[in-house]
């Protein structure tokens, strides 16, 4: 089962951008992931969040 989170309301984006990444660095432990988001690139910030969260995966691997 694949889990995939599609949820946007600008006023708590960066909210539910953590519980993404929470819920993936908890639960992501195979190789084969089971919880994936999206990212809301019509945001501002979008470009730099993207670069960030990149480069967090691939520190905790």
């Amino acid at each position: 089962m694949i889990v995939v989170i599609e949820a946007e309301d600008t006023s708590i984006q960066l909210g539910i951008d953590y519980f993404i990444y929470s819920t993936t660095i908890m639960y992501n432990k195979c190789q084969k992931p089971m919880i994936s988001g999206t990212t809301q690139v019509y945001m501002k910030d979008a470009s730099q969040r993207l670069l960030e969260t990149k480069k967090a995966a691939d520190e905790i691997g």
